[in-house]
């Protein structure tokens, strides 16, 4: 097994007395990583450099959305079309996610690689300055709206997670004991093909249990 020379190893030392009476002490010596490589180093501080660099274009997309909709129909609560939304700032939206994902694929975390993000995203932030001085007076609105759609979207997806074993225990329940538990699926939750399914399972169940030789 050869140890990779680009990562630190450590030598762990450790003095212990010999099991074979009269040979002293013996020593214990075990190798042991000492951490990422430098290599793994640059690579985390890139991704988290380019994903706070997304996140931000993404909050300028949510407040050009709202300062373009406050000048063309201020008393509209709905957001633009996206075909109605200025051409020039599409251009730089979509060339900025363009050079992520060709930075991502060539898998290049180098410092040039960082500033081809830096320039694309100064030139989305020019480009606003020069359109919507106050742009950035929506940030607190767009960031709270995007918090409130997360903590959303997570409770959405725990109840779905909860509705799924739910339905998994009901499931076997139902096929085990059907006269008992057919009627918990007549909630407005569980589909149709299910109630159906195990009232007939239940009917089924009781036509055998009918049918079933008396002793």
């Amino acid at each position: 097994m050869f140890l990779n020379p680009k990562k630190t190893i450590k030598a762990n030392i450790r003095k212990r007395n010999s099991i074979f009476p009269g040979l002293g002490t013996t020593y214990r010596i075990s190798l042991s990583d000492d951490g990422p490589s430098p290599q793994e180093i640059q690579k985390i501080e890139f991704n988290k450099f380019a994903d706070k660099a997304v996140d931000e274009v993404s909050t300028m997309i949510g407040c050009f959305e709202r300062s373009e909709k406050k000048s063309k129909s201020p008393n509209s609560d709905k957001l633009l079309h996206y075909k109605k939304l200025d051409n020039e700032f599409l251009r730089l939206t979509v060339s900025f996610f363009q050079v992520i994902q060709e930075i991502k694929y060539s898998g290049d975390t180098s410092q040039h690689a960082k500033n081809r993000i830096t320039t694309s995203l100064f030139g989305i932030t020019r480009w606003l300055d020069n359109k919507y001085p106050s742009w950035n007076s929506e940030r607190a609105e767009v960031e709270r709206n995007g918090k409130e759609i997360e903590k959303r979207v997570k409770k959405e997806f725990k109840a779905k997670r909860f509705y799924k074993t739910k339905f998994a225990i009901l499931a076997v329940a139902t096929f085990f004991a059907p006269f008992i538990f057919c009627w918990f699926s007549l909630q407005k939750k569980y589909p149709k093909w299910f109630k159906v399914i195990s009232f007939l399972w239940a009917i089924f169940f009781a036509i055998l249990a009918y049918r079933a030789p008396k002793i």
